[in-house]
């Protein structure tokens, strides 16, 4: 057994010493020489007895501190010397101890190494797009950075596959010219597996990075704008999911009136659109140049039943905003049509209506969620107190008034207690705002 090997050895069986061998491998670590202090609290009697017959002296308080070049120069008193700090940890815990500095300096080479890699595949394939791409992703450490980074620090080879199959995709929209292609789609022909781009995987996360750089715009806030930059790079997301009910709208679309639409409208019956439905539609019309929006389904056909048979337009978001109904909001904006927005009266339901009109503020009417319309509709349900920090974010004058009931009473107010209220609005064509 080497010098250095009989020591290790002869450390590794003083059990009391374990604390201070863990905790100088640490700074050997951190300094990658021999410097910097230990302090090991709460000693026991025979922690403190192996350090005195390591280091020659006593030790009389339960909290000990030692230098490393104490420890170093002590080794130089006993039968092992000459040896070093950095020998003995080496020889004591059987491996080479290597610094954070090192560690940091190998990930650094190996993410080096594998952007190399990437781009040189793609170099090979003519895609000169994809290389910029991962060129401004690893200089700038963004569009998909951290990502990649993440799948290559727990395999690389699965990094690489995810590398190779968003980049292959990114060339796909750089060089189409064979019209549009569901994402689902574009999947399955890249990778076999038509979910490989769903939305939140690490694949659909880094796709979305691509074409933020490909088309210069900022990571998507919201489903819509994530949809507009999929569009906008011929991939059709899966609309069908996305839904809203109307009733009485008319769509246009090839400069004439969309033929679909107006067969529900000729019937008086409820139609559900999706965004696949409002494709290629160049504006939306609600009757008399209004439309009323409810955020509740049972609401809605409540209103229904009631108006079916006079000429209004009426419609559903079923709660928060999905793709299809800012969609055919913006067609109706586009139309130059009224919009009166209304909606539960709690925290979710103030911040879905402030959302909307923040987005169209000239376009957008708040519908019956004023502070009185609040009172008249409150139900005994208590609001927790953690959902009530989202009334501070309300920016419409009006929606600001009632938050401040809101905060006042903590009780939340719904729709369906507002029902005579609604409906009288609608039969006499003017609502009342917020």
């Amino acid at each position: 057994m080497s010098n250095s090997g009989e020591c290790g050895a002869y450390f590794r069986q003083q059990k009391e010493l374990k604390r201070l061998f863990d905790e100088m491998r640490k700074k050997w670590q951190s300094y990658g020489r021999c410097a910097g202090t230990i302090c090991l609290k709460n000693c026991s009697g025979e922690e403190r007895k192996a350090l005195e017959r390591m280091l020659g002296q006593t030790f009389w308080e339960a909290d000990v501190k030692i230098t490393l070049n104490q420890v170093e120069k002590a080794l130089q008193d006993t039968r092992f010397a000459p040896i070093t700090l950095e020998e003995l940890l080496e020889a004591y815990f059987r491996e080479k101890i290597v610094t954070n500095s090192n560690k940091r300096q190998e990930k650094m080479r190996q993410r080096e190494a594998f952007f190399h890699q990437v781009q040189q595949y793609f170099r090979q394939r003519g895609a000169h797009g994809v290389c910029q791409w991962y060129q401004r992703m690893q200089e700038e450490r963004r569009y998909g950075h951290a990502v990649l980074n993440r799948e290559q620090e727990n395999s690389e080879k699965n990094a690489f596959l995810l590398a190779k199959y968003v980049g292959e995709a990114l060339a796909w929209t750089q060089d189409n010219t064979r019209g549009d292609i569901p994402v689902a789609v574009l999947s399955a022909k890249i990778t076999g597996n038509p979910h490989y781009f769903d939305r939140g995987t690490p694949a659909g996360t880094l796709l979305i990075h691509s074409l933020c750089f490909s088309q210069s715009r900022e990571y998507p806030a919201s489903a819509y704008e994530w949809k507009e930059l999929l569009t906008a790079a011929g991939i059709l997301p899966d609309d069908v999911a996305s839904m809203v009910i109307t009733y009485g709208v008319h769509l246009r679309k090839n400069g004439g009136l969309h033929p679909g639409p107006e067969a529900f409208y000729h019937l008086q019956e409820p139609l559900t659109l999706t965004s696949m439905n409002l494709m290629g539609c160049e504006l939306a019309l609600g009757e008399n140049g209004r439309a009323f929006i409810v955020e509740n389904e049972m609401v809605f056909r409540y209103l229904y039943e009631k108006v079916r048979r006079q000429n209004i337009t009426l419609l559903c978001t079923s709660g928060q905003m999905r793709t299809a109904a800012l969609e055919l909001i913006r067609l109706l904006v586009q139309g130059k049509t009224e919009i009166y927005y209304s909606g539960d009266i709690d925290p979710e339901g103030l911040g879905i209506a402030d959302r909307i009109w923040q987005r169209y503020p000239e376009n957008i009417r708040i519908w019956r969620m004023s502070p009185e319309d609040y009172k008249r509709g409150l139900s005994e349900e208590m609001l927790e107190s953690r959902s009530m920090s989202q009334l501070d974010t309300i920016q419409n004058p009006g929606l600001a008034q009632t938050a401040l009931c809101l905060k006042e009473i903590k009780k939340a107010a719904y729709q369906e207690n507002l029902l005579r209220e609604l409906l009288e609005d609608l039969s006499e064509g003017q609502p009342l705002r917020a």
